[in-house]
């Protein structure tokens, strides 16, 4: 049997937008045996589970394998592993491809050098209208992400989102995956786990990750986390999880960036000038501050 060029892999717990997902891979213009569909239910099975098969049974192409261990990072490495092909493209439950992606996928894994991963733009998308408070710069923390026009070769601390992240499979499975200690795990916050790939592939491999302006995914942000107080937890938890990745690598940032951003943003303050984006940004430098300076009750109390 010959092996599709990619998988579009979707890890989910068993949120309802998983056959927006699903349906927007089956609608691109591509040979359906180019690629493969593998749903990864990490929903602990039970009731979950049995609602995630319910919710694909308009697409039975879809191969559904179970991960049991709770954890982003142990869902995709599960896809690594179970998948036929030699590309695996992540998308989330909540986002949507956009028309021509796999398509561009396949002109920019046959140009040279071969990328060790490659992704593109992520909009973000509502399913209710955003509140009035909502600002432009707000959409960073629903996903947003525009590098600009264009194919090109990005470095940290650019990276691709794993909501729209394509890896070469061989490779990231050479060098251990996604490291679970990072990810999401059930309602916790940490991410990163996809910047400290690509940081892992590039320091190893010498092969370049490629932005494309061309793939585009959408990212619908949930009404359930249209409020502050979940904004202000994600963004200290942003920045516990980027002091992570940065610690382990020979060129981390220093601890005296987010006390200059701090410093700078307390005195936009004195100037009354405190949007909620400010806010954000501070909470942001002080998860990094407790992540590098071990403030572990800062932490627990951030949940």
């Amino acid at each position: 049997m010959k092996r599709p060029a990619f998988c579009v892999a979707i890890c989910t717990a068993g949120r309802a937008g998983l056959g927006r997902a699903v349906e927007s891979v089956f609608a691109q213009e591509a040979d359906p045996k180019s690629f493969e569909v593998l749903v990864v239910d990490n929903s602990a099975q039970g009731e979950k589970g049995s609602q995630i098969k319910k919710l694909l049974t308009s697409w039975p192409a879809v191969r559904i394998v179970a991960e049991p261990t709770v954890g982003l990072s142990f869902a995709r490495n599960r896809a690594l592993l179970e998948s036929l092909a030699k590309v695996v493209v992540f998308i989330d439950d909540d986002a949507k491809m956009e028309a021509g992606y796999l398509k561009r996928l396949g002109r920019v894994f046959c140009g040279s050098p071969l990328p060790a991963a490659a992704g593109g733009p992520v909009m973000v998308g509502w399913d209710n209208p955003p509140p009035p408070w909502w600002e432009p710069g707000l959409n960073f923390y629903a996903n947003y992400l525009n590098l600009g026009e264009g194919t090109k070769k990005i470095a940290y601390p650019q990276v691709l989102y794993g909501t729209n992240l394509a890896v070469d499979r061989h490779l990231a499975l050479e060098l251990g995956g996604f490291d679970t200690n990072l990810g999401r795990i059930g309602e916790g916050l940490l991410d990163g786990e996809d910047a400290l790939l690509q940081l892992c592939m590039t320091r190893q491999s010498k092969r370049p990750i490629i932005y494309d302006s061309d793939l585009v995914v959408t990212h619908y942000f949930a009404a359930e986390r249209l409020n502050r107080d979940y904004l202000l937890k994600k963004a200290f938890w942003h920045g516990c999880s980027r002091r992570r990745v940065e610690a382990g690598n020979p060129f981390a940032g220093s601890v005296l960036n987010p006390i200059f951003c701090l410093a700078r943003s307390y005195m936009r303050m004195a100037f009354r000038r405190n949007s909620f984006h400010e806010k954000l940004m501070r909470q942001s430098a002080w998860g990094y501050i407790a992540q590098a300076l071990g403030l572990k009750n800062l932490m627990r109390r951030m949940g």
